[in-house]
């Protein structure tokens, strides 16, 4: 049982690299929250490290600086959860701009849902230009960070907008986030077979640039792919590429599904053009992503390598 009281302390964690311009809306938008800010702790935990990313935390009295020298948003917020002291520990990213009730609206889907062990927030992508978006940005805007499906069906709520208790995750120490891209599902499956429960809070809302280019599109996805392959393989002790297919199915199942749905729906207010070239931009991307699978899998290229080369 998750007990948490009502007017709990907030740790805010929010990790960053190199993205002092950002970061620096992300800390004005938190200072601007309706929640009493004498029970906010935020903490800026800086994975370069970077003089503009500190220079930026030195301004703001209110803001605690960690330095991680690992790489890794994995090993930035672990940091964090150590350095953190709140009640209840709130995931943003750099690249986010809380809305101004985030907080409030956040903790109190922890504080009323009984047993609560993890809330995500609804994450809202932006384009650039509402009356000028472009291919990507559409895509991005349609596809990415769908936090109702990953905590209603994948059991784990993206950290770009999540709310975790203290006691939850004393309750499931020592943490291990090892994944890279991908400790949040990580976290959630702890906290899922814990017997914890998970909450979708749609009206704790986080804004998130959607990309632009499809060069920046194309390496998210591959990073958030060998997250997975490599969260997947660990879990489920995936020796080979069958096994890797086999376990991983539900998972491959569900987000072909839901982005194919996602298409279609949109077939219907865009363009025929539009949404065609939308189709493209998702097959491109799962195809590099399977040949990644490939890679790791079936032709692993560490095998390949002439034994000579090791000496």
């Amino acid at each position: 049982m998750c007990f948490v009281n009502k007017n709990p302390t907030v740790s805010v964690i929010v990790p960053v690299l190199h993205d002092a311009l950002r970061l620096e809306q992300c800390i004005e938008a938190l200072l601007k929250q309706t929640y009493t800010t004498k029970k906010v702790e935020i903490i800026i935990v800086d994975n370069g490290p970077c003089k503009e990313v500190q220079d930026i935390v030195h301004q703001y009295p209110q803001c605690i600086l960690e330095v991680q020298e690992k790489r890794g948003p994995n090993f930035a917020r672990s940091a964090g959860i150590t350095r953190a002291k709140g009640n209840i520990l709130a995931f943003t990213d750099a690249d986010c701009i809380p809305d101004p009730h985030w907080i409030e609206r956040g903790i109190s889907y922890v504080i009323h849902n009984r047993n609560c062990g993890m809330v995500g927030g609804r994450v809202q992508m932006i384009p650039r230009d509402e009356s000028n978006i472009n291919c990507v940005e559409a895509y991005d805007c349609l596809l990415y960070l769908d936090q109702h499906k990953h905590v209603m069906y994948q059991k784990f709520a993206a950290t770009a907008n999540a709310f975790i208790p203290r006691s939850v995750l004393d309750a499931i120490s020592p943490l291990h986030i090892a994944y890279h891209g991908s400790d949040d599902e990580e976290i959630g499956r702890r906290i899922h077979e814990a017997g914890f429960a998970m909450t979708y809070a749609p009206d704790a809302v986080v804004y998130h640039p959607a990309h632009y280019t499809f060069s920046s599109l194309w390496k998210r996805t591959q990073r958030n792919m060998k997250g997975k392959i490599e969260f997947y393989k660990h879990q489920h002790c995936a020796d080979s590429f069958f096994q890797f297919l086999w376990k991983a199915r539900s998972f491959f199942r569900l987000h072909i599904a839901h982005d194919l749905q996602c298409l279609y729906r949109a077939s219907s207010v865009r363009k025929p053009l539009h949404t065609l070239h939308l189709y493209y931009l998702w097959l491109i991307l799962h195809t590099g992503c399977g040949f990644k699978i490939l890679q790791e899998y079936a032709f692993p290229l560490s095998n390949n390598l002439p034994s000579t080369l090791d000496s």
